[in-house]
């Protein structure tokens, strides 16, 4: 079944590296950021207080509203998929130009969103769009609120796992992923 082991190729390989860049990238903030990663740790260290040795639920991540604000402050400032994506346009399409003239981008023509550029776009995010700031302003549209079934994160100023309908196939694992390695990370070490 060639669609089956493409998808576990994408789990098996590609979020594998993406998930690694996104946690490299939050522990490298962490590390410039030391009162975010003290207030990362106090929640965590409350988390595992309440967990106990009980297994973690999807239900049980709603403990950790200040990891998920770090994570996707994460995504917004160091995108795993920097570039974006290429797509081809179904039909004619129109964008505003220079001057505001408007510029027909034909039928056929392979479009790119560079997630860099709009993550870091000091219009769309503000005045400080390089500095790690976790209680930044997302909209409802671009994080989650815990709740990782069949939703995507996306906004016209920030799409971390591309656009639907073809949005990240591992969107939901990685975030699930990212909790659990912090948790446990952040549980027995500081950096």
């Amino acid at each position: 079944d060639t669609e089956l082991y493409g998808n576990i190729i994408l789990f098996s390989f590609a979020g594998h590296d993406t998930t690694g860049h996104t946690l490299t990238w939050l522990v490298y903030e962490l590390c410039k950021n030391m009162k975010i990663q003290v207030k990362l740790q106090q929640e965590v260290d409350n988390f595992w207080r309440k967990q106990g040795n009980r297994p973690i639920r999807l239900k049980d991540f709603e403990r950790l509203p200040y990891m998920k604000k770090c994570i996707f402050e994460t995504l917004r400032m160091w995108p795993a998929v920097a570039d974006g994506t290429f797509r081809e346009l179904e039909s004619d399409d129109y964008i505003t130009g220079p001057n505001g003239n408007m510029v027909l981008i034909p039928k056929g023509t392979y479009v790119q969103v560079s997630n860099w550029h709009r993550h870091r776009n000091p219009k769309l995010w503000g005045e400080y769009v390089d500095e790690f700031d976790p209680e930044r302003n997302f909209s409802d549209t671009e994080i989650w609120d815990n709740n990782f079934s069949a939703i995507n994160p996306e906004s016209e100023k920030f799409s971390p796992f591309a656009y639907n309908p073809r949005s990240c196939l591992g969107k939901t694992f990685a975030n699930i992923e990212m909790r659990l390695i912090l948790l446990n990370l952040l549980k027995n070490y500081m950096f």
